[in-house]
């Protein structure tokens, strides 16, 4: 998977066409659902693009420390890019977001960043923030963690090991069941992969779907939540449970025929 500029420029040009605007282009790096990364010098033409037309960026960069050791590209961020760089537009259109619900696994915390100089944006999100913040004790634990650059250094490396090897068993896995098209992935926690068998249509994608849920017991997601235009296409999670459970989980897939 790769990020095309031309097709980018196509789908905005039919959005003024249309009448409609196209204020904001909303990136995920490393990508959900493929866990593809997005090379910098993809990434750059984006941030170029975004402050020529004007259009805000926001690069949701929430699996940016959950990159495999096996990764053949490196993970750029936008900040490094737009404000890094400083250049010219960033201040007001560059915006980046992280949480610690992926990379440090902190779901129940509820704790999410975003990186912003535009002080419109600020000030608006100070108003909203009163209601929704993070209680300062997981805040506080939060921060000491990151700050710990001993532990924080050694849970990453640690974490990104396990999350290759479990990568890796799952693929293994699914070519043992005949899978041949899976997503080469560099970061996250996905295996995306195309079910072998006849091609499905969109209800056929909707209803196999439903059936892996209620008959084999299994939450995969398909394509068609992720705006895939394929169809067979589906995500599975792989740091939620268990090695074991996940490969288990996997069998259960391919438990009854499809078609």
């Amino acid at each position: 998977m790769k990020l095309d500029m031309a097709t980018v420029e196509e789908c905005y040009q039919e959005c003024i066409a249309e009448g409609a605007k196209a204020p904001v282009f909303i990136y995920t790096n490393p990508h959900n659902p493929s866990g593809t990364i997005f090379c910098a010098k993809q990434t750059e033409a984006l941030v170029s693009w975004c402050l020529a037309k004007q259009v805000h960026l926001i690069s949701d960069e929430i699996y940016a420390m959950s990159i495999f050791t096996t990764a053949k590209v490196e993970f750029t961020s936008v900040f490094d890019i737009a404000h890094g760089a400083k250049r010219q537009g960033a201040e007001d259109l560059i915006h980046i977001m992280w949480g610690g619900s992926k990379d440090l696994g902190l779901n129940g915390f509820r704790i999410g960043v975003l990186l912003t100089r535009n002080q419109e944006l600020k000030k608006c999100l100070r108003g909203l923030a009163y209601g929704f913040s993070t209680p300062a004790e997981m805040q506080e634990m939060t921060a000491a963690v990151i700050e710990d650059e001993h532990f924080f250094t050694r849970f990453l490396e640690a974490n990104a090991q396990r999350l290759t090897d479990t990568y890796s068993k799952v693929v293994a896995k699914l070519r043992d069941h005949g899978v041949k098209d899976i997503a080469v992935a560099d970061g996250a926690m996905f295996v995306y992969f195309k079910m072998p068998g006849e091609e499905l249509s969109l209800e056929e994608e909707r209803f196999l779907w439903q059936r892996l849920v209620r008959e084999n017991r299994v939450m995969v997601l398909p394509g068609l939540v992720f705006e895939d235009a394929r169809r067979g296409w589906f995500r599975i999670c792989v740091s939620a449970n268990p090695l074991e459970d996940t490969l288990e989980a996997v069998d259960r897939i391919f438990k009854h025929p499809h078609h």
